[in-house]
């Protein structure tokens, strides 16, 4: 879509980004683009763009936002941050926008969910963590 703000096509101008709008020669925007969506330039529905896995928008949003270090999100249509789960214990989720853990948990460490560092929580003496660890395993005498 564009705005109408002048009289000739050579001052028509683009649809902002975040925005939609419907009609063309608008005056101004149709409204903001809509959570779990993302918008363009020229965008001309509230739904332009669908956010992929591994990422969330939030209302308004003309791009993608990646989901953090230690949580991935394994579905579309993500509205914010808080929909970007943690990582699974026994799992590594070391890089932004994953749609599911990187990377299992290597033996000889524990990874509670969240983790994105894979050598963080270090089994200490009397313990044994195999991969994918979700705590320590006391050793037996």
């Amino acid at each position: 879509g564009t705005q109408r703000l002048a009289e000739s096509v050579a001052s028509c101008t683009d649809c902002p980004a975040g925005k939609y709008c419907s009609s063309m020669g608008a005056i101004t925007w149709t409204g903001e683009c809509r959570a779990g969506y993302y918008c363009p330039a020229r965008s001309t529905s509230d739904t332009q763009q669908p956010c992929s896995a591994g990422h969330y928008c939030m209302e308004g949003d003309a791009e993608m936002r990646k989901c953090p270090l230690g949580k991935y999100r394994g579905s579309t249509n993500g509205e914010s941050r808080n929909d970007c789960e943690e990582c699974t214990a026994g799992y590594v989720c070391s890089e932004e926008g994953l749609s599911a853990p990187n990377k299992d948990c290597p033996a000889g460490y524990f990874c509670r969910p969240g983790t994105y560092r894979e050598t963080d929580s270090p089994c200490t003496a009397g313990y044994y963590c195999p991969v994918r660890s979700t705590d320590r395993v006391i050793c037996e005498p």
